[in-house]
């Protein structure tokens, strides 16, 4: 036995001792830890364009619309538990999350852009004022995420299509201030934004006479990876402006160092003559990287016709459009009674239509 095993073991026999020579405390007299203070909260969270009612659209005017996005655009992996809700105070700071949660969709469960959210925090928001913070389809979350994190955190693209399996990453940021909070008691707090990190590109090929077919189509130049979140965005009033013009957020959030891929493939529509793609944000106007242009070819069993476009700002009509997050590119392609006579008409919708209608001619190739 050492020396400090010896000390120990003496130590322990006179608490012994001790004990035998006074009143054993009764169970009565333990004094139980106070049970943390729960603030409750009830929100709507929105992966779309309605009002925060949820009565009606956004759009300023009657020749506008938002589009709602549908099916898996929309997909929360609830069941998974692949969403977070944090808590911060009105500078940023970290308070807390909110658990407890019940999440009811609105509409259908797995194409629903609109949720109904419950759930409790012990961060102290007695006062009504702070901040929500809204992660999903991120996959994994630091223990206590703060929003640093949240503007670093990166998702890998390598194409495919969205899924459940493979849902766009969301985020959204809303600033309450609501008044004094009663503990237990659940307070009505509005609606949440959500905005899906990538962009949208769809290609629609029109020929009403059906002389051609679609052979190839592709994005020449994309990111291979994306910031979940619009880098430095703390405020839902960055990107909810109910300005047709305005809305979303109007630069690309894009990590560095990264390279970009060549040649990414769209995918087919089932049933249609739609090809979709969506793509992390990428900045068309950067001499640094290749521009991302689109590359279609059509044949009519005998020769093929291939030709390359770019996008162009639908805001700034000399320069090329950068692809932003939960923006709709929809491109139109329509042909003629010959593969030359052919228009592009370009429609931007965040999630706000713009109508380029630039012409194009094809180049053949045997």
């Amino acid at each position: 036995m050492t020396l400090m095993q010896h000390i120990h073991g003496l130590v322990a026999t006179a608490l012994g001792a001790a004990a035998l020579l006074v009143t054993s405390c009764s169970t009565a007299d333990v004094v139980e830890p106070e049970p943390a203070t729960l603030y409750k909260a009830g929100f709507y969270l929105t992966v779309g364009d309605e009002a925060p009612d949820g009565s009606a659209s956004r759009a300023p005017g009657d020749n506008s619309q938002y589009d709602p996005g549908a099916g898996v655009e929309n997909y929360i992996d609830i069941l998974g538990g692949d969403i977070r809700f944090v808590v911060l105070s009105t500078d940023n700071e970290y308070l807390g999350l909110i658990e407890g949660l019940a999440i009811t969709p609105v509409d259908t469960y797995e194409s629903s852009k609109r949720y109904y959210v419950t759930g409790g925090t012990t961060a102290d928001i007695s006062g009504g004022n702070f901040k929500v913070m809204v992660l999903a389809n991120w996959g994994s979350y630091p223990a206590a995420p703060t929003i640093e994190q949240a503007w670093n955190a990166r998702y890998t693209f390598a194409g495919g299509a969205i899924s459940k399996e493979n849902p766009i990453p969301l985020y959204g940021i809303r600033e309450f201030k609501v008044g004094t909070l009663t503990p237990d008691v659940a307070a009505n707090l509005g609606t949440i934004h959500l905005l899906r990190a990538m962009a949208k590109i769809e290609v629609i090929f029109d020929d009403p006479k059906e002389l051609y077919s679609v052979t190839d189509l592709k994005l020449t130049a994309y990111n291979p990876a994306g910031f979940c979140a619009p880098y430095g965005v703390d405020s839902q009033d960055e990107y909810v402006k109910d300005s047709w013009e305005a809305d979303y957020v109007g630069t690309p959030s894009i990590p560095t160092g990264l390279t970009p891929g060549r040649d990414i493939d769209f995918i087919p529509v089932a049933g249609t003559d739609s090809w979709l793609l969506y793509v992390p944000e990428y900045n068309n106007n950067l001499s640094s990287v290749p521009q991302a242009l689109i590359d279609i070819a059509v044949t009519d069993e005998v020769n093929t016709y291939r030709t390359q476009f770019q996008l162009r700002d639908p805001n700034a009509p000399s320069r090329p459009a950068d692809f932003l997050r939960n923006v709709w590119y929809k491109l139109t392609v329509r042909v003629g009674e010959k593969v030359s006579d052919v228009s592009f008409v370009v429609d931007v919708i965040p999630y706000e239509i713009c109508d380029l209608d630039p012409i194009f001619g094809l180049d053949r190739k045997h």
